[in-house]
C-alpha cells in the first residue's frame, strides 16, 4: 500500500477516533452531553459524506492510477458505516419529534440500516463463513447508499451551504462507479499508462 493511500486511511480513522473522544468526554463528565453530541456530529457529518465519496472513487482511481485500492474501500467502507451509525444515533437521540414520514429522515434511516450488514461482514471471517458469492452479493447494496445519502442531504432542512462541496464530491465519485468515462473503457491500460 502507497504512503498517500496509508496517509488517508489514517486520516479517515482519526474521523473515528474523534466521535470516540467526543463521546467519551460526555460519558465522563468533562462536558455537557449536548456538547458531546455536537461535537460528535462534526467529526462524523459532513465528513462522513465526503468518505463515502472517497470511497466509491476507489475504483476509477484503481484503474487510474493502476493501483490496487481495494483495502482503501474496505477502510473507508468501514469508517463511513460507523460515522453513518454514530450519525443516526445522535440525531434520534436529539430529535425524537423528527418521523420517518420526512423525506430526510426516511432516507436516512434506510442507508443506516443498510450500512448494518455490511458493516457486520466486511471483516474476513464472515467473508469466509458467507461465502465469496453470497458475500459479494450482498455487498452490492453498497450501490444504494450514494442514492439514499444524496436525498437525506438534498431534502434536509437545515443543510448548510458549505455543504455543497461535499455534495459535488459525492456526485463525482458516484458518476465515475456507475458511468465511467468512455476513455477509460476503451484504453484502460495504453492510455492511462502514458498518463502516469
Amino acid at each position: 500500500m502507497k504512503k498517500y493511500q496509508t496517509t488517508l486511511i489514517a486520516t479517515s480513522w482519526a474521523l473515528v477516533a474523534g466521535v470516540v473522544a467526543s463521546l467519551g468526554a460526555g460519558f465522563l463528565g468533562l462536558i455537557r452531553v449536548s456538547e458531546a453530541y455536537d461535537s460528535a456530529r462534526i467529526f462524523s457529518e459532513h465528513p462522513g459524506v465526503v468518505v463515502l465519496s472517497l470511497m466509491f472513487m476507489c475504483s476509477p482511481l484503481q484503474r487510474i492510477t493502476l493501483r490496487s485500492w481495494v483495502k482503501v474501500r474496505k477502510h473507508l467502507g468501514i469508517i463511513f458505516g460507523l460515522l453513518a451509525l454514530t450519525n443516526a444515533g445522535i440525531f434520534y437521540a436529539s430529535n425524537s419529534r423528527f418521523s420517518t414520514a420526512e423525506m430526510f429522515v426516511a432516507a436516512g434511516a434506510l442507508a443506516t440500516i443498510i450500512c448494518v450488514p455490511l458493516l457486520a461482514t466486511s471483516f474476513k471471517p464472515v467473508k469466509r463463513w458467507m461465502g465469496s458469492a453470497k458475500w459479494t452479493k450482498l455487498h452490492k447494496l453498497s450501490y444504494a447508499l450514494p442514492l439514499l445519502v444524496g436525498i437525506h442531504l438534498l431534502t434536509n432542512p437545515s443543510l448548510p451551504i458549505g455543504m455543497s462541496f461535499s455534495v459535488l464530491l459525492f456526485a463525482a465519485g458516484f458518476r465515475f462507479v456507475v458511468y465511467r468515462t468512455n476513455w477509460l473503457i476503451a484504453r484502460p491500460k495504453a492510455h492511462l499508462t502514458a498518463r502516469i
